[in-house]
């Protein structure tokens, strides 16, 4: 899986949030030298926890990774505006909450509850 279209979509990543290879490393719990194998095309493939990592990190799912390092979605087109981490990943689950019955969204209220979450105004990070 790592191909020049990946590869690419990375830096891309990188770009956009002003971090290193360095910043990559210490957030996806990586050597450096790791990912500079993967860079230089010396990596056949992330290792399936790196993969993962570097998804969650990135809000992509493997599958779309997959679909990036194959060519079928061009690199800067998966490039979003950025905010902190936290707050996106916030915001997908309030979006993904808001979508949801009425009795799934008061049992995961329930077990935020009971892990010491406060209920705040909609829409803001805890």
């Amino acid at each position: 899986m790592n191909t020049p279209q990946l590869r690419q979509w990375i830096t891309f990543q990188l770009q956009a949030r002003n971090w290193t290879k360095a910043d990559l490393a210490r957030e996806t719990h990586t050597s450096e030298s790791t990912w500079t194998r993967v860079f230089q095309g010396k990596t056949k493939c992330l290792q399936p926890q790196t993969a993962v990592r570097t998804g969650e990190l990135f809000n992509c799912s493997l599958y779309e990774m997959e679909r990036i390092s194959k060519g079928l979605v061009e690199a800067h087109d998966s490039v979003q505006e950025f905010q902190p981490i936290y707050v996106d990943k916030w915001e997908r689950l309030v979006r993904w909450l808001s979508t949801q019955p009425k009795h799934v969204q008061d049992a995961v209220i329930a077990v935020a509850a009971s892990h010491g979450w406060k209920e705040q105004q909609p829409g803001s990070p805890p």
